[in-house]
């Protein structure tokens, strides 16, 4: 499954983030838990890692409306 979440801003620009090295990072964290203690399950006060974004569409030629809908084509699509 793919760590990939997209967004689209007021701005008109699209915006990328691979959450891959995050979601490892937090299992990880989990794994150590889990083998230092058992007993609480609690996450609470733990930090998240965070995300930089890894691709954003130029402001100059991105839409000039605020993106409010994304839709994935599949790879043999062709735009012209």
């Amino acid at each position: 499954m793919p760590n990939v979440v997209c967004g689209g801003c007021y701005s008109g620009q699209a915006i990328m983030w691979d959450l891959s090295e995050a979601m490892g990072e937090i299992e990880r964290k989990k794994q150590d838990k889990k083998s230092k203690d058992d007993r609480n399950d609690d996450d609470e006060g733990e930090e998240r890692p965070i995300v930089q974004h890894s691709a954003m569409s130029h402001i100059d030629t991105s839409h000039k409306r605020m993106v409010a809908d994304m839709a994935w084509l599949p790879p043999e699509s062709q735009v012209n």
